[in-house]
């Protein structure tokens, strides 16, 4: 199956977190052509950046703004590929993590090497999302070429999940920050979250405010 369409666009959540923490050295999962890199080494130009991607176009466009630019695909690295990563600053997962078939195991691998003041950085599409349980009411669960039902979305989160995906294995959230786009059409579907919410038992509240980000972006460290 054909990889997301590749594009040139980048994080800017993420970007703002790097430039904040300052890492002297990233490793960046699905990097794509290099635009997060490239945006960051801009104001940091002294820092590492490996990048590693499974498309073979996207590593030779990265090649040229990364340090090293990797061809492979994450899920087959084991802990002693990780480990000449080890001192990295920051761990990147943009938009990836939804894409592996366990990354509970890639996550626990890295476990093992990341530095006790490193930080793993993640964004994640909502699957709790407004749009998301609107299609699934209506039986339109088509794939997308791209979005929240990219056809190559193998694993499905939402705020809650992505929290339990980083506990249970070996880090701490730090911050969880909302990526929230302002998707005409929402207001009618609220009433009917609410309405599934305390069917369910749960705080139709805090429903409703799951239900707005498109994506959330997770800071974690190491749990001690």
């Amino acid at each position: 199956m054909d990889q997301t369409p590749a594009h040139d666009l980048h994080n800017d959540t993420i970007l703002a977190i790097l430039n904040t923490l300052r890492p002297e050295s990233v490793v960046e999962f699905g990097c794509m052509r290099g635009s997060l890199a490239k945006k960051y080494r801009e104001t940091v130009p002294d820092s590492l950046w490996y990048g590693i991607d499974i498309d073979e176009d996207n590593v030779r466009h990265s090649s040229e703004v990364c340090t090293e630019a990797m061809l492979a695909d994450i899920e087959a690295l084991g802990v002693e590929d990780f480990k000449r990563f080890g001192p990295a600053g920051a761990w990147v997962f943009g938009d990836v993590l939804e894409h592996l078939r366990d990354p509970w195991t890639t996550l626990r691998r890295i476990r093992e090497v990341i530095q006790p003041d490193g930080r793993l950085i993640a964004c994640i599409p909502n699957s709790q999302h407004w749009s998301f349980q609107a299609r699934i009411n209506a039986g339109q669960m088509q794939y997308d070429k791209d979005g929240l039902f990219d056809r190559t979305h193998v694993r499905f989160f939402s705020r809650q999940t992505m929290i339990s995906l980083f506990e249970s294995t070996g880090y701490k959230v730090e911050s969880v920050f909302a990526r929230t786009f302002n998707f005409p059409g929402y207001e009618k579907y609220i009433p009917f979250i609410r309405g599934m919410a305390s069917a369910s038992g749960v705080n139709a509240d805090q429903a409703v405010a799951d239900a707005m980000p498109f994506q959330y972006v997770l800071v974690s460290r190491p749990a001690t």
